[in-house]
């Protein structure tokens, strides 16, 4: 490919320091960052719709660009977490994505970021959380793992972008165990200067991602979007209140939603543990310990070996030492 406009594109995956990797990437004074966000949200929708022709995407031209431009969305690889609805167009959104990108001929490299699967699995979960859910892991587990099934298949995801793009992959583990070597190898893999340490230490010390683990405080917000969910259900399908207050009906449910993701998240993000203690006493907490307890079966980890970890195996940036510890960590959470 000529001269394209993109030096790479990040397409995830998610829970995969993609957030870190973007503010990162946004502050580097080095660094031109093009925000593809709408691009991702289109290849989401027609996914969709389940449509496969995509529009073609024009960028001015960069005979002169003076910076490497570099653009990130996980939502590329990334979705539909909470639309049970949609749960089944994971495999046409990794067909989309990278034809929507490939045809317009944006770049020559993708880069995609992995991560132990198992913490991937635990991340999910509380990214469904954080999304207005509140089934436990056990529970989602069951019911999206057609979804968890896809998202993380690896091999397929690699099979469609390498249609179009060289693949570079690089793992989050070793960006947090050994940002030198992680940065080299992005270095010489993308042909693109690191970011400075300054920047990266920044990003990292002003915690700005604004995606960070909420621990054992997500069992407290699961409940409180279950209830969000309950109020919401309970007004919309109440036909005697709709006929009493139908003026009222439409601006009372939308504020609910309004406030249900976002307002039980902050609260939960922010508010002191003296503050949530209230909160608590409200739910059963004996359902607390084991909300998050990770499990898969037989069949599902066979599937995570040949469609996640062997793959990686062909890539000279994931070192066996790390291929062995994704091992590892899947046969401890086998049930």
């Amino acid at each position: 490919m000529n001269n394209p406009p993109l030096d790479f594109i990040h397409i995830g995956l998610g829970k995969c320091a993609s957030t870190y990797l973007q503010h990162v990437f946004s502050k580097e004074l080095s660094y031109e960052y093009v925000n593809i966000l709408n691009l991702a949200e289109t290849a989401r929708e027609l996914a969709r719709r389940n449509v496969d022709k995509v529009p073609l995407v024009q960028f001015p031209d960069v005979a002169s660009k003076r910076k490497p431009r570099i653009a990130s969305s996980e939502c590329f690889t990334f979705a539909f977490l909470n639309e049970p609805q949609f749960k089944g167009r994971m495999k046409a959104l990794h067909e989309i994505s990278p034809k929507l990108l490939g045809e317009s001929k944006l770049t020559s490299k993708i880069l995609i970021m992995v991560r132990d699967p198992v913490n991937i699995l635990r991340s999910i979960h509380e990214q469904y959380i954080k999304q207005g859910g509140w089934l436990s892991y056990r529970e989602y587990y069951l019911d999206f793992n057609e979804l968890l099934v896809v998202t993380l298949n690896l091999k397929r995801i690699m099979t469609e972008y390498g249609k179009y793009f060289e693949i570079v992959v690089l793992s989050s583990d070793e960006l947090k165990s050994d940002p030198e070597s992680f940065w080299e190898k992005y270095e010489g893999s993308l042909n693109v200067s690191a970011p400075s340490k300054e920047v990266c230490d920044f990003v990292a010390n002003q915690k700005v991602s604004g995606n960070k683990s909420l621990g054992d405080r997500i069992f407290t917000l699961a409940m409180l979007n279950k209830v969000s969910a309950l109020k919401s259900v309970g007004l919309e399908t109440s036909s005697e209140y709709q006929k009493l207050f139908a003026h009222e009906s439409p601006r009372l449910t939308k504020s609910i939603k309004d406030s249900w993701i976002w307002g039980n998240r902050r609260l939960v993000e922010f508010a002191s543990d003296n503050d949530l203690r209230g909160v608590r006493k409200i739910f059963n907490c004996s359902e607390a310990n084991s909300f998050q307890d990770l499990f898969i079966d037989a069949d599902y980890q066979r599937h995570i070996e040949r469609n996640f970890i062997a793959p990686l195996s062909e890539h000279s940036t994931i070192s066996s030492s790390l291929l062995d510890s994704y091992q590892e960590s899947l046969k401890s959470v086998v049930a």
